[in-house]
């Protein structure tokens, strides 16, 4: 049973660095369409096989290190970044009476975390993500547009707040960056 198992991860695996490589490619709205399917069965499909739970958040690692899965490593440990976000302080200080939501169908990317930290130093990144969700849970996001920008002011700088429907309904945010 747990050789059938691995072997699933492994599949997972490939079909989710696939996608990968797929999302880095997309240029037209199609493509970014395809994707977008792409990456709802396949987050789905990590949640189905605990990626994304806290709860079983050691077993889980402890068995991606074992199968040397580095991409499921990479989304299991931004989920697992991602759930602490949605708990901190931080970010109820941003949106008060924020509670903690879940991976799937919540405003935030597992790429917020899978990307290179663009936090600006005044920030600490929590700090800075909540100061994101806040600015972007208060813009209208077309629901016609899978993928959007957003650009205005931050403290006295430029921001630029980048999102897409990881669900395929659901608008999430996937980075911030700031520019002074």
């Amino acid at each position: 049973m747990d050789a059938v198992m691995d072997n699933e991860w492994k599949d997972l695996e490939a079909r989710v660095a696939e996608l990968d490589a797929l999302a880095a490619q997309a240029k037209t709205a199609d493509e970014h369409a395809t994707v977008s399917a792409r990456r709802r069965f396949l987050l789905i499909a990590l949640d189905s096989e605990g990626l994304l739970d806290a709860a079983q958040a050691p077993e889980v690692r402890e068995r991606l290190e074992r199968l040397g899965l580095p991409v499921l490593q990479g989304y299991h440990a931004s989920a697992m970044e991602l759930l602490r976000y949605y708990g901190s302080i931080q970010r109820r200080r941003y949106i008060p009476g924020a509670s903690s939501r879940p991976i799937l169908g919540g405003p935030v990317s597992l790429d917020w975390f899978r990307r290179p930290d663009h936090t600006p130093g005044t920030y600490n990144p929590f700090a800075w993500l909540g100061c994101c969700e806040n600015i972007f849970v208060d813009t209208r996001h077309p629901e016609a547009d899978g993928f959007g920008e957003i650009f205005m002011r931050v403290d006295g700088a430029m921001a630029h707040l980048a999102w897409r429907r990881d669900d395929g309904v659901t608008a999430n945010l996937i980075f911030g960056r700031h520019f002074r």
